[in-house]
Parts: C-alpha cells; structure tokens; sequence
C-alpha cells in the first residue's frame, strides 16, 4: 500500500498527543534508511584549511530505479567512471573529459556538494522590505532560526534593516537536498492572426516530453516549491510547466563553534540533517484524457477594417470568458504528479 511521509508524520503526532504512552521512532542499529546522507569535509588539495561539505546519500529508489547525480566525470567513483567509460565505447562515443558531467547513480556512491545560505542575525531578507514613514524603520523579513538551534546560542535576525546586528553566540548555515523527477508537461501554445473581419486569438494545448525518464538529487541553497499557475500566465505566454516534479528529501545544518573568528564554514562546523523523507519512493502522474482531438479554444475581437467595437464591456467579458477557458484547460490537462512512500 502506499502511504505518504506527511501521513507518517501526522499519525506520529496524534500519538505523541492522544496515547497515554510514550512513542519514539528509532531505526534498528546499523541500519541505513533509504536518502540518509553521510555527510564529509572534503578539503582542496592546494589550499590546507579550505574545502566544502559534501553529502553521500544511502540508495533511494523512485519506481525502482536508483536516483543519480550530476557530477564531475574526475569526481565520480571510480565504480562509475569504469561504467561509464564502458558505456561511451559500446555506443562508440568519445571518451569524457575530466569536467564532464555525467550521471552518476546513488548506489555508486555519487555525492553531492552542499550549497549554503544564511540563517540568523547574518542572513539575507527575504523578499521586498517596507519603510514607515512615521518611526524612520526599514524592516524586512528573514527565514526564522529553528528553536533546536536557539537554545544552541543562534540569534534571529534584526528585522530592522537600520539596527544594528543581532548579536550571536552562534552562526548557521543550511542547504536543500532535492529529488527531480522528470514528467509530461503541459504546453499552451498562444498564437494571434488577423483575418478580414478582426483578430483571432487561439490557445493550442500541446504536451512536451522529457529526454529521459532518470530522477536525479541536487542540491540547493533553498528549495522553493513551483508555484501554481495563474490565468494572466497563460494568456500572455509566460506559462511554462516544469517537465518535472520535485520532493524536498532532507536539509542540511551547519552550525559554527561558539564565537567564531570566521563566519567561513570550514571542517570544524557540526553538522545537523533533518529529513523529509525516509523511504522509497514511486512517483505517477494523472492519466492523460484520451481525446481525438483537442479543442482548439478561439477568441474573435470585435475589430475589422480598422474599425473599434466601441462596446468595451463587450470586449472585456468576452476576454475573461476566454481566460476562464483557458485556465480550465490547463488545469483538465494539469499533469502535476505525486509521490508515495513505499
């Protein structure tokens, strides 16, 4: 059966709530779950002291295949470079060069390189920030510091840009791990054309399809869901549906030494992960509607031989009737999947 990890989550809570016993979730000893990230300090040959964290996932699979990652040919385990230069001479292609990325599967222990952001009294706002006119303050909003991480000394951010900085015992810094599953998009193909007796706008509904079939894990400074789509995107062709779906497998903390003398992670940082997700995955999509042929919406302006309609009224009701359609094209042909936990 399937069964998502926020339905884990929520059967967890309700317990902690409402059973008269105590619950807590541990993993057998030894035992790895799908996604775990072994995280590493990684320094550069030439320069002693610096480098970059980097994070070696545990296999998951998403319908049974594992996940790859893009990586560095020079960087790829020596398993997967003898893989892939199997592959290149079977279908006679050249051999890769040293920085040629190539996919690299979590069951060959690909790694990924953490990217940072800032969280805390050094972080960046988020957003547009607001001035008021009466107290002189220009204040923004920032991501909130966990409460784990407060009571380990980290101070939020000043929301007053003018003020000073909030003083910290501690710095910290976090990273996103994304799983990328490729999917069907949706396309609306907007064309305008002018004929004798006035202009006509036509919506073609298309569906593109990805290169391939691979999920793959990379790793952000901040995972931002894709957003939903909106009517005015669809009418002035500034929709684009992702051909992909996304799931947030884990972030990643780094959390600095009290006070210290540089805010520059380096292989003295602890490292925290917190999990969104602990087990495989299968991922599928909405069963495309078997049409013979799909609708070509038109809308007709009341406009010829350069003559205006004068009945802008007319014009606007027939435009939002249009737009209405439009939209419910899309969303009839909304190929958005969905992940389970298996």
């Amino acid at each position: 059966m399937f069964f998502s990890h926020r339905k884990h989550n929520e059967a967890v809570e309700k317990a902690h709530r409402f059973f008269p016993v105590r619950v807590d979730e541990q993993e057998a000893p030894g035992r790895a779950h799908p996604w775990q990230l072994r995280p590493q300090w990684v320094e550069k040959p030439k320069e002693p002291g610096k480098g970059y964290w980097t994070v070696t996932p545990h296999p998951g699979l998403v319908n049974g295949i594992p996940a790859a990652v893009k990586m560095a040919f020079a960087e790829a385990p020596l398993l997967a470079q003898e893989r892939i230069l199997a592959e290149a001479k079977e279908a006679n292609r050249p051999r890769p060069g040293p920085e040629t990325r190539v996919d690299v599967f979590v069951d060959e222990q690909a790694s990924l390189r953490i990217q940072w952001r800032a969280i805390g009294s050094d972080a960046a706002p988020e957003g547009a920030a607001s001035g008021n006119a009466d107290t002189g303050e220009i204040r923004a909003s920032f991501e909130p510091v966990p409460e784990f991480f407060k009571r380990l000394g980290v101070a939020d951010a000043n929301p007053d840009l003018l003020g000073p900085q909030a003083e910290t015992q501690r710095y910290l810094r976090a990273g996103d791990v994304v799983l990328n599953q490729p999917r069907l998009a949706f396309a609306n193909e907007v064309t305008v054309g002018a004929l004798v007796d006035g202009s006509i706008i036509s919506a073609n509904p298309t569906f593109a399809i990805p290169p391939d079939r691979q999920s793959r894990l990379t790793a952000t400074a901040k995972f931002v869901p894709i957003r939903d789509v909106q009517r005015r995107d669809l009418l002035a062709m500034r929709f684009v549906d992702e051909p992909f779906d996304q799931a947030l497998i884990a972030t990643v903390y780094a959390l600095s030494p009290p006070f210290p003398q540089d805010t520059q992670i380096n292989g003295g940082w602890v490292i925290y992960i917190k999990y969104q997700v602990h087990w495989n995955l299968v991922h599928a999509t909405p069963r495309i509607e078997e049409r013979r042929e799909l609708p070509r919406i038109t809308f007709v302006t009341p406009l010829g031989l350069g003559l205006a309609n004068l009945q802008i009224a007319e014009i606007l009701s027939r435009n939002n009737d249009y737009s209405q359609a439009v939209l419910d094209l899309y969303q009839q042909n909304n190929l958005r999947g969905t992940f389970y936990a298996v």
